[in-house]
């Protein structure tokens, strides 16, 4: 008797205490409640679904609802508001797993092609006590591959009264042959308002206090699941006395206050090494994870990159005025290599064995990227250099970008426009990269058929040319040593690359950078 009253006195967690008993309850995923109440009014129910999404977004809540609205003994289908009753045989039964008609089986625990033999077997009986026999399949990607063979016929022409139920967080391991014969619902992340408004709506029934940070901390954790969320909800209200406080939060989770991490970010931008190492060590010796600080160095580079690019003070939270003045000098080119750095660093630091050691080394190294020469302070020095006149010759828009095709042909360069605009590709390419082009005048070419066998080709070049041109064209075969257009593009390209290459400046930058070379050469 004692046992039996502990058993129902026994504390319930939050996620099945407020667990949704019906769609109205079932918050974040207003299309898939629309849709299945449409459907069932309808009597258009599909006899296989698929349901997916990240965890704690209500898949198997989702599925005993369907199971209560089609099977409740008090229900009208036709009617208006498909609520549950919770009060017949059917909705308590199927609350408390235990109805004869409704399988819940756990797929991660019963993969084999025998278990699911169960369910065949049973299928063509009709239902004991209930409209439907529903058969509800969680994690259903865990089945083997014979499993789900052996599944395919009844999914294909199931009894009348059968409903599968199937719920995943792995859609992609699930065969297409499945796939195919179900009615698939993405449940999306739940968004931040929604979540917020939910939890306190929960302590406000438990009668817990909770301050605005703490609640936008757990959210922001919750990460769009809502058990998530509740479970830290339930240990923070047990670490808690009376109010939950963001600080209580922010050591639960091991998140650093932020202006911690913003003074780390000034430090990182000024290149004061020692100030920032000896930080991070007291963030680490008061039980800083090195990962979660990355992560939220990344957060803080984020925010300030969308300050920079939308000039909205509401993406920066926590800088102080001079903080905030530092900011603004902050380019987004540098932004930007912080966080393909830190995103790099990341990862350093999760396989580390000196994860804190890993995390030291690429703060110094982004110490050192502050200090380092940008391209656009490159190009803005190399102004007025011996390199000008290259530039300058550069200046005209290469043959293929014309956009003002002239059939006045008096060089190859406008030929080879007229041939790309024309969309003549196939010639374009034979006189650009396979045939050397000796001598030009209008109507007349000498070429040297470098990679090409010149039996039939100055006949095809002629016909071609006059098509396009509208002008009888004098095509000569000749033996001569000279380059294709192509090479000798290529040719001059490198010499410029050795004529930048060369400059002081440009080496300074290439010997900083070990392993970086000059890959092309682009004029603005």
């Amino acid at each position: 008797m004692q046992d039996s009253l502990f058993i129902q006195e026994s504390y319930k967690v939050l996620a099945r205490k407020y667990r949704p008993k019906s769609f109205n309850e079932l918050i974040g995923q207003d299309i898939l409640v629309k849709t299945l109440t449409n459907a069932i009014k309808m009597n258009r129910f599909p006899h296989a679904i698929l349901l997916t999404g990240i965890r704690g977004t209500g898949k198997t809540t989702t599925a005993r609802i369907i199971t209560k609205i089609m099977n409740c003994q008090s229900i009208d289908l036709q009617n208006e508001s498909l609520t549950p009753c919770e009060r017949c045989y059917s909705c308590i039964n199927i609350a408390s797993s235990q109805h004869t008609d409704v399988l819940e089986m756990d797929a991660a625990s019963h993969t084999s092609v025998n278990d699911i033999r169960v369910i065949i077997e049973n299928a063509h009986y009709a239902p004991v006590s209930s409209r439907f026999r529903a058969y509800i399949i969680d994690e259903v990607h865990m089945l083997s591959i014979s499993a789900f063979n052996a599944l395919l016929k009844t999914l294909e022409e199931p009894p009348q009264h059968l409903i599968f139920i199937f719920a995943t967080t792995e859609i992609q391991k699930i065969p297409l042959t499945i796939l195919s014969r179900c009615q698939r619902f993405d449940l999306r992340r739940v968004s931040t308002e929604v979540l917020r408004s939910h939890y306190l709506n929960i302590l406000e029934q438990e009668n817990i206090s909770i301050e605005n940070e703490a609640i936008d901390l757990i959210v922001k954790a919750a990460d769009g699941s809502v058990r998530d969320g509740l479970s830290i909800l339930d240990q923070a209200i047990a670490l808690s006395h009376g109010t939950i406080k963001d600080e209580l939060i922010r050591d639960m989770l091991c998140i650093n206050n932020k202006v911690k991490i913003i003074e780390l970010f000034m430090y990182l931008i000024a290149g004061d090494i020692k100030e920032l190492l000896n930080l991070v060590a007291d963030l680490y010796n008061s039980g800083s994870d090195p990962v979660m600080i990355v992560n939220q160095l990344l957060e803080l580079v984020y925010e300030i990159s969308k300050f920079k690019t939308l000039s909205d003070n509401n993406y920066l939270t926590g800088f102080s005025q001079s903080q905030l003045e530092k900011i603004q000098l902050l380019q987004i080119s540098f932004l930007a290599r912080s966080w393909q750095m830190l995103l790099k660093g990341l990862e350093e630091v999760k396989i580390s064995i000196m994860p804190l050691q890993a995390l030291e080394m690429v703060l110094i190294r982004l110490c050192y990227l502050n200090a380092s020469i940008t391209p656009e302070e490159i190009l803005s020095k190399l102004e007025g250099s011996k390199l000008d006149d290259d530039r300058h010759s550069e200046s005209k828009p290469a043959p293929v970008q014309s956009t003002k095709p002239s059939l006045k042909v008096s060089d190859v360069d406008t030929l080879l426009t007229i041939l790309y605009e024309k969309n003549e590709l196939d010639l374009y390419y034979m006189l650009h990269n396979e045939v050397a082009i000796v001598e030009f005048e209008k109507g007349m070419m000498k070429i040297n058929p470098l990679n090409y066998s010149p039996h039939g080709l100055v006949n095809i070049l002629k016909k071609k040319l006059k098509e396009i041109t509208k002008i009888e064209w004098n095509i000569e075969l000749v033996k001569d040593e000279a380059l294709t257009i192509g090479l000798q593009n290529k040719q001059q390209q490198e010499e410029k690359k050795e004529a930048i290459a060369s400059n002081d400046m440009v080496k300074e930058v290439l010997n900083h950078f070990t392993g970086s070379k000059i890959i092309d050469i682009k004029v603005r």
